[in-house]
C-alpha cells in the first residue's frame, strides 16, 4: 500500500457539513493539528472575509428557518474557525469552534447517527475545539471536549464496526495528550496505546483511513507517555519503530518527511539516553543533527536561488553593503 495518508473516511459531502476530526494539518503536535495552517487544500488567511460573510449569511438563514439553517451555520462556523487559525488567530478561532460544537450537540437525539444525524459532526467539532484550547494553553478546558470526541467516536464504532476507526485513533491519541498535559502521563499511556493499535489495524488490513505517518506520530506520543510514567525501557522500541517508518517515508518523499525523521531521531536519542544506551543515543543524535544541518543548508540554498530569481525579474541589485550570495 502507499505510505500516503489515505484519509479518515470523511467524504466530500461530510466536509461540506463540517465533519472530520481535523480540518487543519495532519502534521505537528496535537495542539497544532486540527487548527489549520493555510497549506495547499486548506482554508487560508486570505479567505477570512469570505468565511465571515458566510457565517453572517448562514446565521440569518438559521434565524428564519432553524431546522435547515442551523446545520449549515455550524459547518460555516467550523470553516471560519479553521480560517482564523490558519491566519494565526488561535484565540479568535475558539469561539466559532465552540459555537459549532454547541449547535451540533443540540441537533437531533444522542442516538441519531444515521443520515440526517450529526454525531460524527459533533465528535469532529469537539475534537477541533479541544485542539484549539490546547494550542492556547488552556489545559483544563481542552480535556472535556477531547473526552467527548473520543467517547462519541467509540460509540459510533460500536454501532458500525470499522467506521470512524481512523477518527477514533486520532481522538484517542489527542485525549492521551490532553491527559498527559495535566501531569498524568501514566493515565495517558493507555489512550496512546489504543491509538497505535487502531491505526496499525487499518494499515495491516489496508483499510480507508490507513496512514503510516499517523502511526509514526502515535508511536512517538506513546513512547513519550511511557517514558513520562517511568517505563523508559518500553519507550525505546516504540520510538525506534517510529524512526523506521519515517525513514522509509523519507526515502520515498524526502522533502515531506526528512524534517519529521530528524525530529524523531532526536527524540529517540533522548529515550536511548534515558536507559543508559550512550552509543545508541549518540548515533541517533548525530544522524538527527546531520539531517537538520542538511535541511538548513537546503533552505539557505533555496533562499539564494530565490534572490537570484528576484534580481532577474526586477533588474535590481542588492543594496550596497548587503549580499544575498
Amino acid at each position: 500500500m502507499s505510505y500516503e495518508d489515505r484519509g479518515t473516511g470523511t467524504s466530500a459531502a461530510d466536509e461540506a457539513r463540517g465533519t472530520g476530526v481535523g480540518t487543519g494539518t495532519r502534521t505537528g503536535t496535537s495542539a497544532e493539528r486540527g487548527v489549520g495552517t493555510g497549506s495547499a487544500g486548506r482554508p487560508a488567511g486570505g479567505d477570512l472575509p469570505r468565511a465571515e460573510d458566510e457565517v453572517r449569511n448562514r446565521r440569518g438563514a438559521a434565524e428564519k428557518d432553524p431546522a435547515t439553517g442551523r446545520p449549515a451555520l455550524a459547518a460555516a462556523l467550523g470553516v471560519l474557525s479553521t480560517v482564523r487559525a490558519a491566519a494565526g488567530d488561535l484565540q479568535g478561532a475558539i469561539a466559532p469552534a465552540e459555537e459549532a460544537a454547541v449547535i451540533y450537540r443540540s441537533l437531533g437525539s444522542p442516538d441519531d447517527d444515521g443520515p440526517g444525524g450529526f454525531l460524527p459532526e459533533l465528535a469532529g467539532a469537539m475534537h477541533r475545539w479541544s485542539e484549539l484550547l490546547a494550542a492556547v494553553g488552556d489545559v483544563a478546558g481542552a480535556l472535556p471536549p477531547a473526552k467527548d470526541a473520543a467517547r462519541i467516536y467509540a460509540e459510533l464504532g460500536m454501532k458500525r464496526p470499522g467506521d470512524h476507526q481512523a477518527e477514533l485513533a486520532l481522538a484517542m491519541s489527542a485525549l492521551g495528550e490532553r491527559i498527559a498535559a495535566t501531569g498524568d502521563p501514566a493515565a495517558a499511556a493507555p489512550f496512546a496505546k489504543q491509538a497505535v493499535r487502531l491505526q496499525r489495524e487499518l494499515i495491516d488490513e489496508d483499510l480507508p483511513g490507513a496512514s503510516v505517518p499517523e502511526l509514526a506520530e502515535y508511536l512517538l506520543r506513546y513512547a513519550g507517555q511511557l517514558a513520562g510514567s517511568g517505563e523508559a525501557v518500553e519507550a525505546v522500541p516504540r520510538a525506534e519503530e517510529a524512526v523506521g517508518l519515517l525513514r522509509d517515508l523519507a526515502a520515498d518523499e524526502p522533502e515531506a518527511f526528512r524534517p519529521r525523521l530528524a525530529q524523531a531521531l532526536h527524540i529517540l536519542g533522548g529515550h536511548r539516553a534515558a536507559v543508559s544506551d550512550a552509543s545508541g543515543a549518540v548515533e541517533a543524535t548525530v544522524e538527527a543533527v546531520s539531517l537538520f544541518r542538511g535541511l538548513v543548508d537546503e533552505g539557505t540554498a533555496r533562499g539564494r536561488e530565490g534572490g537570484r530569481d528576484a534580481r532577474g525579474l526586477t533588474g535590481e541589485r542588492p543594496t550596497a553593503g548587503l549580499s544575498v550570495e
